[in-house]
């Protein structure tokens, strides 16, 4: 296990610009942006299904899925489904009460 503070990880909110603006916790996150627990070689952006505010409508940020979110901090968030990486690595794996388990 991995906790998500040693993979660099980053609460997000795209903005209108389709830039991200880093956030201190997930209350105003659209998604969580981190190293990749498997190779270390590119980062992830994982978007949230449940975000308090909807991004806004970016083809280019279109998300494949998205992860139910509970709690608020990098400490004790927890993501559903898992998260599979299919391209580069193939990274599969889960975030649980804020660290990273291999699947």
């Amino acid at each position: 296990m991995t906790p998500l503070t040693d993979l660099d990880a980053q609460f997000v909110q795209l903005m209108d610009d389709n830039g991200l603006e880093h956030k201190p916790d997930a209350k105003h996150a659209h998604g969580l942006w981190l190293e990749c627990p498997g190779c270390h070689n590119h980062r992830i952006l994982v978007w949230f299904a449940n975000p308090l505010s909807p991004p806004p409508v970016d083809e280019t940020h279109s998300p494949p899925g998205r992860w139910t979110r509970s709690g608020t901090t990098l400490g004790d968030l927890t993501l559903a489904p898992s998260i599979l990486i299919i391209q580069p690595c193939g990274w599969h794996g889960w975030v649980r009460d804020g660290k990273v388990i291999n699947c």
